[in-house]
This record gives structure tokens, sequence and C-alpha cells, in this order.
């Protein structure tokens, strides 16, 4: 696999925030997965600028670019966000000019290199749920619509964060009582702002539940992380590249979180799993991983360092598999 580019670069509240929302916060940088591409792309842009601009029936967002390209859109489950992608053959990334702030349904944003051979460079919208996209292009730039849902979602309420306040980052997130209760409320608030106050970076491997139900205290803010994650059947790890949110039943959990000591050769996709995880992780994958998959050759080694849940991630995901928790 390619050296991966990085450029993370943003990810703010809303700027029309409910009341439950500290002025303080700002929107935790959310996952980033790799994602393989079929080589044989044509030139791609690079993001240059983008604009936000509020308007009655919701928000649109101007990407300006440095070439005319037609994206690649989805929404992503995993990453509870809209993204879009540009591919293609392309020089060094650039840094973007981004919006300081943002406004409902846009709660936050990212742009990132997410893959160099072929480079894909993925704009990554994350919004309230069910708010809805539509992308118009002309020349180099790029309108984006975000709309709200149809049907309200009652906000999560926090009661308060203790009896002295939680600086904006604090990476051991070991002090500051945190009292929370929320009804039936979208996760995505309630998750990145409890991994803000615990001045954490937390990556997603698989989608969140439609709504939560949480009333609790907890010391500090990870430790009310982890309860709200163990509410949604989901369980928050440090791993050795970072924070990561699963899904209990997920079988990415089966692998070691520590970085390989040595590098892992294999002649098939499924002997490299094999020697990651041993034979319970392929009995966990069972049919999930066809036969077709397994078979397929893999030339490079699995270089020292990696996370072996990350790359295996990230492994069959190249071949179009998706392990998200049952």
């Amino acid at each position: 696999m390619a050296t991966m580019a990085r450029a993370d670069l943003l990810a703010g509240l809303s700027g029309d925030r409910p009341r439950w929302w500290r002025p303080s916060c700002r929107l935790a940088v959310l996952a980033l997965v790799l994602v393989l591409w079929p080589s044989g792309t044509g030139n791609a842009a690079m993001v240059t600028q983008v604009t936000q601009e509020e308007t009655a029936g919701g928000v649109e967002l101007e990407i300006e670019l440095d070439a005319p390209q037609e994206p690649v859109i989805r929404y992503s489950p995993q990453e509870a966000c809209w993204q879009i992608d540009l591919v293609g053959d392309a020089g060094s990334p650039m840094v973007p000019s981004l919006p300081g702030s943002f406004r409902r349904p846009l709660l936050g944003m990212r742009v990132d290199q997410v893959h160099d051979d072929p480079p894909i460079q993925r704009v990554s919208l994350y919004t309230i749920t069910g708010a809805r996209l539509k992308v118009a292009r002309s020349g180099s730039r790029l309108r984006c619509f975000l709309r709200p849902p149809d049907r309200n979602h009652d906000p999560p309420r926090v009661l308060g964060l203790g009896r002295r306040s939680l600086p904006l980052m604090q990476p051991a997130g070991e002090s500051g009582e945190v009292v929370l209760q929320v009804n039936h409320a979208d996760p995505l608030p309630v998750i990145t702002q409890l991994a803000q106050a615990a001045g954490v970076t937390l990556r997603f491997r698989d989608g969140l539940p439609p709504q939560v139900t949480a009333q609790i205290r907890s010391a500090n803010a990870l430790e009310a992380l982890r309860v709200v994650a163990d509410r949604m059947g989901m369980q928050v790890t440090r791993e050795s590249d970072g924070w990561w949110l699963t899904g209990r039943n997920n079988p990415l959990l089966e692998l070691p979180a520590q970085p390989l000591a040595r590098p892992v050769r294999g002649a098939s996709v499924a002997d490299v799993l094999r020697q990651l995880g041993g034979p319970r992780f392929l009995d966990l994958l069972g049919s999930r991983l066809p036969a077709e998959v397994a078979s397929r050759p893999l030339v490079a080694p699995v270089p020292v360092g990696v996370n072996p849940r990350t790359f295996a991630q990230n492994l069959l995901e190249s071949h179009g598999i998706i392990l998200a928790a049952n």
C-alpha cells in the first residue's frame, strides 16, 4: 500500500448551536478510512477553498477546485458523513481555506488525501442525522446544498460538565465530572462532544445506532464516553494508531491492537489474515470472506509498526468487504 499523505484540516461545531452544546466545543475529527481505487483514472483536481452560506432551506457550500473534476459521492454509515471524492493523478495536496464554524445541518468538515496511488482527495461532511445532500458542478466549482431531515430530531441535553469546566483539550481525560442525560437522541453529537471534552481523536469502525438513551454521572469525559459507547453496544479502545469506536461484535476486535514487531508475509489474503489473528479470526469472518477473495495473492509484506486491526480493515475494504458489527 502506498504511503498515505494526510492533511487533516478542520472540524467544528455548527455556528447555529443549540443551548446544550457548549460554545468552547468543536467537533472531533472522526475516522479516516483508506479506500483502494482502481488505477487508470484521469487527472484529479485539488480543493483550494470552501465557503459557506446559510439559506432559508439549509446550508450551501461552494467548493473551489484548481481544475474541473467530476466527483464521486457517497454516504458512509461507518463515519456517519457524506463523502465527496476527487480521484486521479495529481500533485502535492494543497491546504484549502475552510470556514471557521459551521451552520446546521452541517456539524463539521474534513479535507484530506486518503490514498496516494492513485491520489484520492476526500471532502467529508458531517451532518445531523437524516440531512440531505445535493451537489451541482459548474466548471471548477462544486455547489453542495445541505438540507435538514424531513422530521425534527430531539437534541441531546447535557445537564452539566461538573464542578469545574473542562478545558478545550485534555489528553488524559482524567478530571471534570460529567453529568449527562440524553433520551432517544442522535448519538453523533453526544459522542463527538464527549470525545472533544476528553481530548481524544475518535475514529469509527462501525456505524452508530439511530438513537441513544443514557442518564449517567461519570468522573470524567473519557469515562462517560466509554459508558455511552457501551449503551450503544460498542467499545472505545486505545490502539497503536489512536482511539477507535467499534461494535462489540466486530471480528476486528479479535486481532491485537499493538503494532506489529516484525513484517508479516503471506501468499494470499487468507494467509496474511491467519498470521495476524489466527484461525479463530478466519472462523469469525466465515462467509464474509469469499473463497475468491481469500485466495487472492499479496506481494508486499505487512510492514512493521502498523495496527493489525487497521491493516486488516483496510485490506478487506480494498476487496469490497466491510466488517461492520452484526
